[in-house]
């Protein structure tokens, strides 16, 4: 009977347990179902529902692309419209001058025509003055007329025609600028014709170039090369070519020009770096070696006898061997300071100057835009210059 009731109670409890888990899970979906749909106080749903429109099925990327190949596609049409227009107004202005050409070599032609035979017949004229010159008498009142001495001037005058300031820049004019990179250069004698080192100069300001000239000269640089003098301790630089950038093209023109520092004086003052002192120490060095070896030698080779004799010493063995390498030690030192004396006189102190120096560029003689003769004009002008030949020529 106890067994029962306890049967009974168990099942009791089981059957409550599993209508609390019911309930527990009909309120879960009740609560999910209120959170997944959403509704106002009329009891409408308030769900949201995504709508995809046709725009979101389209790429951005393409839709920009071929709005630029239609845009580029007008462009290209536009522009072949513009240049068929200029190719028939280029064409219509040809034969324009085609024709006025046509007309004016007619009126040339027609010109010709008219002095040919003017020439023609004024050439019949003197053939019958020079058939009846015989028989023509000079009236004895006629007085004589005096004669006449013609001088020839045309060789003895040069006339320099006149220049654009566009393309063209003349003797005296000047630039200011400055350089790019430092300069270190040779002093020695042949320093101008061998020794010499490339310079770039940067320009800043087109000083007193007329304001019309065809290049932006603030665009250009100045190539040069410099050499140091010993003397002045200043760096010559010679100016030799100027590259300009125009309409993004390089246009290279042969230059003759001078150089003055920030001081106004021909070349920049520069600082002088002898690389010979050290030779000339090492030289010193062996030179005092052959003498103190020397000196050894000739210590050694006497000794004193009886109070103030002296007389030669014996040699042995140690004193032969000692002897012979201080001798050998003078004679290196000998040539070691011969090589190092060489060595001295064939080097030059260096001259060196800073990067950035403010610079001003003369130029001395007149070039045209983008001309690459300029050196050998000048060479020309040398020689004749040298030999005397006044020679009247058309100048650049």
């Amino acid at each position: 009977m106890l067994n029962n009731n306890r049967i009974k109670i168990k099942q009791i409890i089981l059957l409550l347990g599993v209508t609390v888990g019911l309930i527990f899970v009909g309120l879960l979906v009740i609560g999910v179902i209120r959170k997944t749909a959403k509704v106002d106080k009329d009891g409408n749903d308030l769900t949201k529902l995504k709508i995809e429109m046709a725009s979101a099925s389209m790429d951005p990327e393409k839709m920009w692309r071929n709005y630029f190949e239609t845009s580029l596609k007008k462009l290209a049409a536009k522009f072949e419209d513009r240049l068929k227009l200029a190719e028939d107004n280029f064409l219509q202005q040809k034969n324009d001058w085609q024709e006025q050409n046509k007309q004016q070599l007619l009126k040339y032609n027609e010109a010709l025509m008219v002095a040919k035979e003017e020439l023609s017949q004024a050439k019949l004229q003197i053939d019958q003055l020079r058939l009846g010159q015989n028989n023509i008498e000079i009236p004895e009142d006629i007085e004589q007329m005096p004669d006449f001495t013609i001088y020839n001037f045309v060789n003895k005058y040069k006339f320099d025609r006149p220049k654009s300031s566009e393309n063209y820049i003349p003797e005296g004019a000047y630039i200011s600028g400055y350089l790019i990179s430092g300069i270190a250069t040779s002093t020695a004698l042949n320093a101008p014709e061998e020794g010499a080192v490339p310079v770039v100069i940067r320009i800043t300001n087109t000083g007193n170039i007329a304001k019309n000239f065809t290049a932006d000269v603030k665009q250009c640089r100045i190539m040069g090369s410099a050499y140091g003098d010993l003397s002045s301790e200043r760096a010559i630089i010679r100016a030799e070519k100027m590259v300009c950038t125009v309409d993004d093209s390089y246009i290279t023109s042969n230059i003759a020009g001078i150089v003055h520092g920030p001081d106004g004086m021909n070349g920049i003052k520069g600082q002088i770096v002898s690389t010979s002192i050290k030779h000339i120490k090492n030289a010193m060095l062996g030179g005092i070696i052959s003498g103190l070896s020397n000196s050894a030698r000739k210590g050694d080779n006497m000794q004193l006898i009886g109070g103030n004799i002296l007389t030669p010493k014996k040699q042995t063995f140690t004193d032969i061997a000692s002897d012979g390498a201080l001798a050998g030690t003078s004679s290196a030192a000998d040539k070691i300071a011969d090589y190092y004396l060489k060595r001295a006189e064939k080097l030059s102190p260096i001259l060196t100057v800073p990067g950035g120096v403010k610079v001003d560029v003369i130029f001395t003689k007149g070039f045209y835009f983008g001309e690459l003769g300029v050196q050998e004009r000048i060479k020309q002008e040398r020689v004749k210059e040298s030999t005397g030949d006044d020679k009247w020529s058309e100048d650049y």
